[in-house]
């Protein structure tokens, strides 16, 4: 042992890397753990180690949720692949013989049916319903596009990416840098980019499909156009084509029924046109008014439909 101001090195020992430990009186009882801890004296030039540990340090809720959101996730697409795997079996060599029959063709009479019926559900506000109805267009979807993968015409893949880019293009104020002020100008830079993508495949017509429902398809062709003069209405001037047929329609009684069939046709896109100026969608304002128009007239009367069979419960559209 040394003299004076000399370093002990028999009353010092390193027992971790940056600590070192000074003899001090021992302390018995309750309070050994505690001065034990203030023995400790901490070298940050040896090592900083246990800074950066310290600092990084994870607290208990935030490993819950890193835990937690890819569990969650992987559940949610676990739900998908079994509906993808229950699609697989329908499809197999032991599976349904009316699944294994059906084309895309065949198919897309459903989804529309089932589209239909998960939009009235919505309508009327009924969530389970809606749920339900909204399941069986998700199952149509899939089907379909497990009918092109098998043909190798696409996959659930490829649609699920050409989607997802499509979105990321037409929202540019989301993912770009484009400035939008209002729901009005995204709506307009959205008909810009969708303009500009159909240039390079040209659609015959205004591009809106005839499938669509009368009104709806209507609609859609009168915002489209220039004006609505290229299908033979007056601008701004619907009520006089109103007028006329109606007062055709009352005069001939035995007129024609494809005249007659005409001058309906020209009032009802006339009222569409006219709708559409006070910012009003047909089909929704008729659904509106014939869900109240049947809840009234059933309040009033609640033999109103006694000659009319009504359904229990319907058979899945889906079904043969």
């Amino acid at each position: 042992m040394r003299s004076g101001n000399s370093l002990d090195l028999s009353l010092m020992c390193s027992r971790r890397p940056g600590f070192w430990w000074r003899r001090r009186p021992r302390v018995f009882g309750k309070n050994w753990k505690i001065a034990r801890r203030k023995r400790r004296i901490f070298r940050p030039e040896r090592t900083g180690s246990r800074r950066v540990r310290k600092r990084r340090k994870t607290t208990v809720p935030e490993k819950i949720k890193a835990e937690s959101e890819p569990c969650e996730k992987s559940v949610r697409w676990g739900k998908v692949e079994r509906l993808w795997e229950i699609i697989d079996r329908l499809r197999g060599e032991n599976g349904c013989p009316w699944d294994r029959q059906q084309t895309p063709e065949s198919v897309q009479t459903y989804l529309v049916e089932e589209a239909h019926e998960a939009a009235a559900a919505v309508r009327a506000g009924a969530v389970e319903e809606a749920a339900e109805e909204l399941g069986d267009v998700l199952f149509m979807v899939l089907f379909l596009i497990h009918l092109y993968e098998e043909a190798g015409r696409c996959s659930l893949e490829a649609v699920c990416d050409r989607i997802a880019d499509k979105m990321i293009r037409r929202h540019p104020h989301v993912f770009g840098k484009t400035a939008v002020n209002s729901a009005a100008d995204v709506r307009t830079n959205w008909e810009k980019i969708k303009a500009k993508e159909k240039k390079d495949r040209p659609e015959p017509g205004l591009g809106v499909p005839q499938t669509l429902p009368a009104l709806i398809r209507a609609y859609r062709l009168l915002s489209r156009a220039k004006s609505v003069e290229v299908f033979g209405l007056p601008a701004e001037d619907e009520e006089s084509v109103l007028r006329e047929s109606v007062s055709r329609l009352r005069q001939g009684q035995e007129m024609e029924k494809e005249q007659a069939s005409q001058d309906i046709a020209r009032s009802l896109l006339a009222l569409v046109a006219l709708a559409r100026r006070h910012g009003v969608r047909p089909e929704d304002c008729l659904h509106a008014y014939l869900n109240r128009a049947e809840r009234q007239a059933w309040d009033r009367d609640p033999n109103t439909a006694d000659d009319v069979p009504i359904k229990t419960g319907r058979p899945s559209a889906r079904r043969p």
